[in-house]
């Protein structure tokens, strides 16, 4: 009982936090300790490690090639997982291994803005109109949302 104790009091030393911040174990071959921001009081922790992106977030007019990154030494091999649709990475997701090619939407048909958001009225035949909206007739700039998350391989 004396030995596992003296492993935990060499293993876990005091650490000054700032506000806010947890301390959280991370168990692989080795026990890794690292700083988060979520709560999971009860349950798994949870690590707010960031995929970093080789581009900021806008609007760009050529094709980029987007590189992903995770720098975290201390949890060794990860695959970086990504969506191409604002859904959040699931590790069945996308696999990146190089680059991401993002091009640009904007010939793309007008999809979200030509839906009629004004008030609908109907005519004496029943019909629905909008007598204050009319559909784009030119193409307008499209996003594309894309979020990544890294997840221990295997």
């Amino acid at each position: 009982m004396w030995l596992l104790l003296q492993f935990f009091y060499q293993a876990i030393l005091p650490v000054d936090l700032e506000e806010d911040v947890a301390f959280a174990a991370f168990s692989g071959e080795d026990l890794i300790f690292l700083s988060t921001s979520t709560a999971s009081p009860g349950g798994p922790n949870l690590l707010d490690l960031e995929v970093g992106f080789s581009h900021e977030a806008g609007f760009y007019e050529d094709v980029i090639e987007l590189l992903l990154n995770f720098d975290e030494p201390a949890l060794g091999d990860v695959e970086i997982r990504y969506t191409l649709t604002g859904d959040e990475p699931g590790s069945t997701d996308a696999l990146f291994t190089s680059s991401v090619l993002v091009d640009n939407r904007s010939t793309e048909e007008n999809l979200l803005t030509n839906i009629p958001c004004t008030p609908n009225f109907v005519d004496r035949d029943g019909e629905n109109y909008y007598p204050a909206w009319t559909p784009l007739q030119e193409k307008v700039a499209k996003g594309r949302v894309i979020r990544a998350a890294a997840f221990l391989a295997g």
